[in-house]
């Protein structure tokens, strides 16, 4: 996400063991936060851990793309939803 409406989007990367994202890797992905979560609680997550998930700021679940979704796509229906919302 880029622009104007770069500061109203976190992203999470969750890991559920105990070591550390590569330091090349999370260079790669400025500003993204790393959150740990026991493993048997995956299975709680939206699409039980299996996709991409765009959560608003009240934690309800808004969209879910493939694990490996269409940038292209995702981009847009980000950038849409962005514009429609008063929240975040």
């Amino acid at each position: 996400m880029q622009g104007k409406d770069m500061d109203r989007v976190a992203r999470a990367w969750i890991v559920t063991d105990d070591a550390a994202p590569a330091a090349a890797t999370l260079a790669e992905h400025p500003g993204i936060v790393v959150a740990r979560l026991p493993a048997d609680q995956i299975a709680k997550l939206p699409k039980g851990g299996t996709a991409v998930v765009l959560m608003d700021p009240l934690g309800n679940q808004v969209l879910a793309w493939p694990r490996q979704p269409d940038a292209k796509a995702l981009a847009k229906d980000l950038a849409r939803l962005l514009k429609a919302s008063r929240i975040g």
